[in-house]
Parts: structure tokens; C-alpha cells; sequence
């Protein structure tokens, strides 16, 4: 009867076995990724893998098989090259697969967790984490201009779950003589739209901002500055952002500056 105490950490692995890291990112460029494998082989020797690779928004999660060679794992790390990355902009997952496609199945996940610039995940040292536990990250984001005459619509995708949490946009009318009121609807999956409204109509010929205000203690309108709430559910999946206006003229100028919001990543 063997004796013998396998550590708990301890992998056998052979040439049929494959490292697959999966990574999810929301960041509009590419991310260098670097992935260190340590393996003792039966001779007692230590071997040593070393790969890069690079994810983007295109692929969604983008994968990367690691060939391994027959022995017992120490340890797998993996790293961002890109130091600028924030948490919640990139989730990793380490597992050990059986087979050399993607479609082969995974025997063996190892580890799940965000990455950034300044910290690694380490199987088996790192703790793991899911998507969506924490805070997420804070994005200030800088959408596209619109065209004279149109309202304003901003999509989120699935990608992530999203919390807006402040905004301003601009709103310059033409000399038509009527009112604009500014409607601000959410809408999460495809499920009817919620919202709040402004206080404040706009006249012709002028430039009013709009400031998105979450929290308490908003500050009442004053002159060409108009604050409209954000409603607590104004948050999730697939989340679509939309300002309308009423009375619009063709003429009209919309202009969403900047949105603030907080994201963690949905893993596919």
C-alpha cells in the first residue's frame, strides 16, 4: 500500500495537454499579453515556456493553446505588457484542456481574474476572482459627434455589465422659434425604456449643457446649465443611453461630450 502524498497543487500533464488562456477585453486597441508556464519534468529538471499573444475587441474572448510538455506544473503566469490597462477593462481565464482545437473539452479550470497593468494572475498563488465581483472600473468616455437634426443614442453592447454614473452633452438650437425639452431614457437588454426629463425647457438660438447627475444634492438649473438625474437602475447589460428631444428642428445640434461609468466584463 503506497504511502505516498501528492501535493494539492501538483498537475500531471502530458504532450496531449494544453494551457488555454482566455481573455476578455473592452479596450478599443490591441493588448500584449505574456504567459510563463514552470514545469518539473521526471528527471527533476525544470523547463520553462514562454509565450505572447494579443487580445482585442474583435475577438471576443481572444484564445491562446499553450503545448505543454509531459511532467508536473509549478506554476502559470500571466501578464499585460500594456501598463495603461485598468481594472475592470480585462478578465483572464487559465485552464488545462485535453486536444489541440478550441473545441476540445476542458478538463481543468484553473483560475479566473481581472488583469491590469500593474498586477499578474499566478495559478497558484493568485486568488481567484469572478467578473463581476468588485467596483469594476471607471471609464470616461468620449462618443462620436452626431449630425445636425438627430437625437442622441449611445449602445453599450454585451459585452459588459454598465453602470453610468455621470455625463454632460450640449445642446445648440437653431432660431426657430418654439421650446426643446429634453427627454433621457435607459433601456438594459432590450427591455422597455425607463427615464427622467429636464426641468427646463430651451429656447431658440441658444446653447444649454446638460449635466447627468447621480447621487444626491443636485444643484438646481442656473442659466445655460441644466442637471437631470440618473435613475439607480440606469445599469447592466446591454445597456443603451438616449437622449431625445422634443420639438427638434433640423438645425438642431446635439453633442454628447463625455459619460462616465463603471464596467466589469461579461464573459461569453
Amino acid at each position: 500500500m503506497s504511502t505516498s502524498i501528492q501535493s494539492i497543487n501538483s498537475i500531471l500533464v502530458t504532450t496531449d495537454d494544453r494551457i488555454r488562456i482566455s481573455v476578455w477585453t473592452t479596450k478599443a486597441t490591441d493588448v500584449p499579453f505574456v504567459v510563463q508556464i514552470k514545469q518539473l519534468l521526471a528527471d527533476g529538471s525544470i523547463v520553462q515556456t514562454v509565450e505572447r499573444f494579443t487580445a482585442n475587441t474583435t475577438t471576443f474572448p481572444t484564445h491562446k493553446l499553450i503545448l505543454l510538455t509531459s511532467g508536473e506544473i509549478i506554476s502559470i503566469t500571466i501578464a499585460s505588457l500594456d501598463m495603461s490597462l485598468i481594472r475592470g477593462e480585462c478578465f483572464a481565464r487559465i485552464a488545462l484542456q485535453r486536444g489541440a482545437n478550441f473545441t476540445d473539452d476542458t478538463i481543468l479550470p484553473l483560475l479566473t481574474g481581472y488583469l491590469s497593468g500593474g498586477n499578474i494572475l499566478n495559478f497558484p498563488l493568485s486568488r481567484g476572482e469572478s467578473a463581476s465581483d468588485g467596483e469594476g472600473s471607471a471609464l470616461l468616455l468620449t462618443p462620436p459627434p452626431t449630425s445636425a437634426g438627430q437625437s442622441l443614442s449611445y449602445n453599450f453592447g454585451t459585452q459588459r455589465n454598465v453602470r453610468i454614473i455621470g455625463g454632460k452633452f450640449s445642446l445648440t438650437t437653431s432660431p426657430f422659434a418654439v421650446n426643446r425639452s429634453i427627454d433621457v431614457s435607459y433601456s438594459v437588454e432590450g427591455a422597455a425604456s425607463f427615464g427622467t426629463s429636464a426641468r427646463t425647457v430651451q429656447p431658440a438660438s441658444t446653447q444649454y449643457i446638460y449635466f447627468l447627475w447621480s447621487g444626491g444634492n443636485m444643484p438646481a438649473d442656473s442659466g445655460f446649465q441644466v442637471y437631470i438625474p440618473i435613475p439607480e437602475s440606469a445599469q447592466g447589460k446591454g445597456l443603451i443611453f438616449q437622449v431625445s428631444i422634443n420639438n427638434l428642428q433640423g438645425s438642431d445640434q446635439i453633442s454628447l461630450q463625455k459619460l462616465l461609468v463603471k464596467q466589469t466584463i461579461v464573459p461569453a
